[in-house]
């Protein structure tokens, strides 16, 4: 089943099922959100984006800026967002940090609230804080950060300090009550609970830590061979006991091509998320293949 067809079968799914099962009494209408479907673009130039966005603008109602290098150009990610939001789309943007060098990024957030009002969704603050936190090889990079002074160091000293000197918690109630307050503390983060602005991640481990730090929405990762309905069960408990949206990203099954599973296995893998309850199902489009335009959609 190709991806344009996956697509639109689901969107189809959404119309019937959100009319089938729409309630009677108003009061319960008026508590029902939208459901959000759409991929990301993670290329590196604005044409790049306008070809995928007219690819995929008559069945997906959300794109989301997932571009390490267009994150630092103000101008691109404006004409993307102008762009994604006259074709009918959504939008989240993509910051891995907040870059003391790149000062417009914050009074960006003001401009993009006010310019692009409901069709911006939020930022996609960082990535995978919780599987990183866990899996991550630290040593090197953090004594790379700490003798540049990087932009990260800058916003993690702490953490990155203790690791190197040993003095991060040996148990697991200290280790979780770091990390939360690693994400309370993150300047980034508070940069957007103060504008009320939606903070989004996407994660594989540690999702109730991801919310209890301060994340607001998580997409949980279906790929490689992970349980689906594991997945779904540790993040949405996590997001309704804390009474937060959910999500589900798509991401690779294989470290090279075609990277994605089959049509028909990420059909049922958005579909399971539909039912189960996402408010977000989203497909990660990365890289792109050699020859194709559209990163790993076909």
């Amino acid at each position: 089943m190709e991806m344009k067809h996956v697509f639109k079968v689901l969107m189809n799914m959404l119309t019937i099922v959100l009319v089938a099962f729409m309630p009677v009494a108003v009061t319960i209408q008026e508590e029902q959100s939208p459901v959000y479907l759409g991929v990301t673009f993670c290329g590196d130039t604005v044409y790049e984006a306008k070809q995928l966005i007219d690819k995929v603008k008559d069945y997906t109602n959300l794109l989301v800026l997932q571009s390490g290098s267009i994150m630092e150009n103000q101008s691109a990610i404006n004409e993307i967002c102008d762009y994604a939001t006259c074709a009918g789309l959504h939008v989240i943007v993509y910051f891995g940090w907040f870059d003391p060098d790149s000062q417009w990024q914050l009074s960006w957030l003001d401009y993009a609230q006010e310019r692009w009002a409901d069709k911006f969704l939020g930022v996609y603050y960082s990535d995978e804080p919780g599987g990183r936190y866990l899996d991550y090889d630290w040593s090197g990079l953090f004594s790379e950060m700490k003798q540049n002074h990087t932009a990260h160091y800058q916003i993690m000293a702490p953490a990155i300090d203790g690791y190197l000197d040993g003095t991060l918690p040996r148990n697991y109630e200290e280790a979780a009550n770091r990390f939360v307050c690693l994400l309370k503390e993150n300047q980034c983060l508070n940069e957007l609970h103060r504008r009320s602005i939606t903070a989004f991640t996407s994660d594989y481990a540690l999702y109730w830590f991801d919310y209890l730090g301060g994340y607001d929405v998580v997409f949980a990762e279906f790929g490689w061979n992970n349980s689906v309905a594991q997945e779904i069960a540790l993040v949405r408990g996590a997001a309704q006991l804390q009474k937060k949206d959910w999500g589900a990203i798509i991401t690779w099954k294989y470290e090279q091509p075609p990277y994605l599973d089959t049509g028909e296995e990420m059909f049922t893998q958005m579909q399971t998320a539909l039912e189960s309850g996402a408010k977000y199902i989203v497909l990660f489009n990365y890289p792109t293949i050699e020859g194709n335009l559209y990163g790993t959609l076909l």
